[in-house]
């Protein structure tokens, strides 16, 4: 089974994608980021973010590359 780390932890998929998402979603939230509904715009956002989570080895490179994120706001 292919696994993820985020924050030096391992998490299976399922798992990892709602961490993240949420993760993502509290940092927008304190930051006072709010795209409403547009869904293209959250999708962007996550993946600049993850992108530089990623270069800064927050998360791994799988966690970059195959996490997407969950929520109304996604789709």
């Amino acid at each position: 089974m292919k696994t993820y780390v985020i924050h030096g932890k391992e998490h299976d998929c399922e798992e990892a994608e709602r961490y993240l998402s949420a993760l993502f979603c509290d940092m927008a939230s304190d930051l006072g980021i709010d795209y409403g509904d547009d869904a293209a715009a959250w999708r962007e956002f996550f993946n600049d973010w993850t992108d530089a989570l990623c270069k800064d080895g927050t998360i791994c490179e799988n966690s970059y590359n195959d996490l997407c994120p969950i929520g109304e706001r996604f789709e």
